[in-house]
């Protein structure tokens, strides 16, 4: 065998085992079977909270920042902030909600993502009803894969 053919064979050697080790790498962080057993422990280790608020005349802008604690890959998730309607006995949820932006369709165990709401004035202005000063978070998504048996839905807030 000439030089060049074993140098060619080497370097396609070389390129094989990175593409299966980067592959490997890639999707092997996360458990691929959800384990019914632990399924709602592993839903509470996944967090929304805010983490800065700004005030603006034409609405509120909030910080907030998903960490997926969980040993399971979150897909396709949105995240909603909304503010509680009072009522004489305590408060209810909102169906207005707004959904946070700067999201990613996959979010790998210990990955953190920030999170943008901007709430705008005309969601609340002139209504005593809704409070401002206790927003609600929910996340909706998916482990592992989108299908209906992994859907998951979690709330913080009223």
């Amino acid at each position: 065998m000439t030089k060049r053919i074993i140098i060619l064979m080497v370097i396609a050697s070389f390129s094989v085992l990175i593409f299966i080790s980067g592959y490997l790498t890639l999707n092997g962080n996360y458990k691929k079977n959800i384990d019914a057993k632990d399924i709602d422990q592993q839903i509470d280790r996944i967090t929304v909270m805010i983490i800065d608020t700004k005030q603006f005349p034409n609405g509120t802008d909030y910080s907030l920042k998903l960490n997926n604690a969980s040993q399971y890959l979150i897909k396709q998730n949105a995240v909603y902030l909304s503010y509680p309607i009072l009522m004489d006995n305590g408060s209810n949820s909102n169906q207005c909600k707004v959904e946070a932006t700067g999201n990613k369709l996959d979010i790998r165990p210990n990955e953190e993502v920030m999170l943008n709401v901007f709430m705008p004035i005309e969601n609340f202005k002139n209504n005593n009803l809704i409070d401002t000063q206790h927003p609600s978070l929910m996340i909706r998504g998916y482990l592992n894969e989108v299908k209906e048996t992994n859907h998951f839905d979690k709330s913080w807030g009223s």
